[in-house]
This record gives structure tokens, C-alpha cells and sequence, in this order.
């Protein structure tokens, strides 16, 4: 009988702290093994190449070499690598030119043990994710207007949450919750 292979993930923040606690949080999901940390851009593109992960988690905000650069960087050379971007804010301009320079979705630090590994699985499979919970900045730049059924589909909601959503008794702040960065 064939075992599962689990999905290989890389994480990339200049905190200790912060890789430790999502370390932790991935070591609770069976599917998941962390095959390496980096504590800067320029660091995870040298381990990269040699560790080969499925996944990459990684901050934007770094010395050395920032999320982004470093996002375009290991795009360019390892394309079949995903990139889940993490940041403290999630109206971040840089969340946007992350997911132009490669990145598959974005988190917000505060995301939840769920969020993060749910986002993880959507991102290795290739789809769109995003657990960002504030609004698109209005510098932000646009390639295309989505609507809010599009975003709530990029952030990986069923048909029936996007109903519940799309309610009148929504209220404006839940509406403003579910906007979002894409791509």
C-alpha cells in the first residue's frame, strides 16, 4: 500500500518566533512536513533549490531581500514552487505585487490554524487563496474589476457560504470584509 506523500513546505520570515509558531501550527496536520526555515529573501532562494518544497510561506517584509523580490526571484527560477504570502497588513500594495511576481495567495499573520492550513492545500493545488480580512487599498493598482461573488470564490467559500453572504442582512461591515487583494 502506497503512503500519502505530504506536502513539503518552506517557511520564510526574519522572526524566529513567528516561523516557530507556524512550524508548530503545520506539525498538527499529518499532510504537512516543513522541510526548511530561512531568515531572508536571499536565504530561502540558495535553500530552494536544494530542499525542493511544494510550498513556500513567506513574509513580506524582510531585510536582505524583501517577500516580493524574493517571490520573483524563486518564480523565475523554481516555477513549479507556490508562494503563500504572509504580512501584518492586508491592504498591503506589496500583498499585490507579491501575487504579480508569483505568489498564489496571501495570509494575514492573524489567520487561523484552519485558515493557514486550508490555504496551504488550496495553494499546493494550485488554486487561488487568500485569508486577507480587509479591504483593497484604493492605490492599490487593478487589471480587472472583480465581483464580490469572485472574491469570496477566490477566498475558497462554498456556493452556500457565498449565498449567506450575498444576504440583505448583510451587514456593510461583513461586505467590507470580503473584499480582497487578487491577482
Amino acid at each position: 500500500m502506497k503512503t500519502k506523500e505530504k506536502i513539503k513546505l518552506m517557511l520564510v520570515d526574519d522572526h524566529l518566533v513567528v516561523r516557530m509558531g507556524i512550524a508548530s501550527i503545520l506539525s498538527f496536520d499529518p499532510d504537512f512536513e516543513v522541510v526548511g526555515q530561512a531568515d531572508s529573501g536571499a536565504e530561502a532562494l540558495s535553500m530552494v533549490q536544494t530542499l525542493k518544497p511544494d510550498v513556500v510561506i513567506m513574509d513580506l517584509m524582510m531585510p536582505d531581500m524583501d517577500g516580493v523580490e524574493a517571490t520573483r526571484q524563486i518564480h523565475a527560477v523554481r516555477p513549479d514552487v507556490r508562494i503563500l504570502v504572509l504580512t501584518s497588513f492586508g491592504t498591503s500594495v506589496e500583498v499585490h505585487h507579491a501575487i504579480e511576481a508569483g505568489a498564489t495567495g496571501a495570509l494575514v499573520k492573524t489567520s487561523t490554524q484552519d485558515e493557514i492550513c486550508s490555504a496551504v492545500r488550496q495553494v499546493f493545488n494550485g488554486s487561488a487563496s487568500s485569508a486577507l480580512k480587509s479591504k483593497t487599498p484604493s492605490n492599490a493598482p487593478t487589471t480587472t474589476r472583480r465581483s464580490p461573488n469572485s472574491r469570496r470564490k477566490f477566498c475558497g467559500l462554498s456556493q452556500t457560504a457565498i449565498q449567506t453572504r450575498k444576504s440583505p442582512a448583510s451587514s456593510t461591515s461583513a461586505q467590507t470584509a470580503s473584499n480582497i487583494i487578487l491577482r
